[in-house]
């Protein structure tokens, strides 16, 4: 769908919408984030109420036309519903489509946060301001996993000591067996020999990282782009340690676990074991990404090349934890 198509069906859709009042119109239309899963756009929605022409900056995220993108939109919508409503900073939610919408394609229309993500943040603060944003960014994700997974998964029965390791692992081995990813079947089978009991399921936000955090004019931060489940929190402190550190920022990554170490009373048990399985799916998930996420041969080859160095990086953060040589794993993205 082209950009116009999509401001003019967005249209379509909102005008029947009973909480746009009347007359109401798009501009200030823009595209702010495309990625393989979704395409972000803000807009400023205008219409007539109580005598008075209102205007709102709203958020416009749509999802791929599959199962796994209505998949996506239905859990996002969950996550930031249920976190707002538990006080967690997150943006509102105002509506969720999945089937017969004019789009065509599942969307959330959510909540505008007029503020710049931590990314751009960071690289413009001294070391104390680098320090106060690590603060800031660990109470985030400390905060999350200190709700409870009942926030998001009311009932869960009880649970084996292994049960969360188990099944990230199980997933990896299916996702490896679907997309022939034997190479990595040595790693898969180290991390089910050495699993590690779980102390707590949690909700994990499975892509914490400073692009994902936007900082309004008054510094109040809000956490973006949920694709959560319930899991281990080491796993989403191991996942946003690997993040930070194939986008080169090896520094903040130090400053967020001594942080994290500091706020949960020391060092984190067994990080090295979830290190390596995040390292892992992070591997698997690129590979997907490369073989299906890219309409042009040219977005697939600039992928590539961005991603090529993280490979190594990966590549050699797990032969260091577990003595495990991956030769074939560069040939992962060809």
């Amino acid at each position: 769908m082209t950009y116009n198509a999509m401001r003019e069906n967005l249209l379509e859709y909102l005008i029947y919408q009973p909480t746009t009042g009347t007359r109401p119109d798009i501009d200030e239309f823009e595209l702010l984030k495309r990625g393989p899963h979704s395409e972000v756009y803000a807009f400023t929605l205008a219409y007539d109420e109580g005598g008075e022409r209102t205007r709102q900056r709203l958020v416009l995220k749509a999802y791929a036309d599959t199962v796994d993108g209505k998949d996506r939109a239905l859990k996002e919508r969950h996550a930031l519903y249920h976190l707002r409503t538990a006080r967690y900073a997150v943006p509102g939610v105002a509506a969720l489509e999945v089937d017969d919408n004019p789009l065509g394609r599942p969307f959330i229309l959510m909540e505008y946060v007029d503020g710049a993500p931590m990314a751009e943040v960071l690289p413009l603060v001294d070391d104390r301001g680098r320090t106060e944003l690590a603060q800031q960014f660990v109470g985030l994700l400390t905060a999350l996993h200190d709700l409870g997974h009942h926030v998001l998964v009311p009932r869960m029965g009880a649970l084996s000591e292994f049960a969360l390791v188990n099944r990230e692992i199980h997933t990896m081995r299916g996702l490896a067996a679907d997309y022939s990813l034997a190479a990595l079947t040595p790693v898969l089978d180290w991390l089910y020999a050495q699993r590690v009991s779980a102390p707590r399921p949690v909700i994990t936000h499975r892509d914490f990282h400073p692009s994902n955090v936007l900082v309004n004019a008054s510094g109040v931060p809000y956490v973006i782009d949920w694709v959560w489940q319930v899991s281990d929190p080491r796993y989403d402190l191991a996942a946003t340690l690997g993040q930070l550190e194939r986008g080169g920022d090896a520094v903040f990554a130090d400053a967020v676990l001594t942080e994290y170490e500091r706020v949960t009373g020391g060092a984190v048990a067994a990080l090295d074991y979830f290190r390596v399985m995040a390292e892992t799916r992070w591997l698997i998930d690129t590979v997907i990404l490369r073989r299906t996420g890219f309409d042009t041969p040219v977005h697939e080859q600039q992928f590539v090349d961005a991603n090529v160095a993280a490979l190594r990086m990966a590549r050699d953060r797990i032969n260091k934890l577990t003595g495990i040589s991956l030769p074939e794993v560069e040939r992962l993205l060809e």
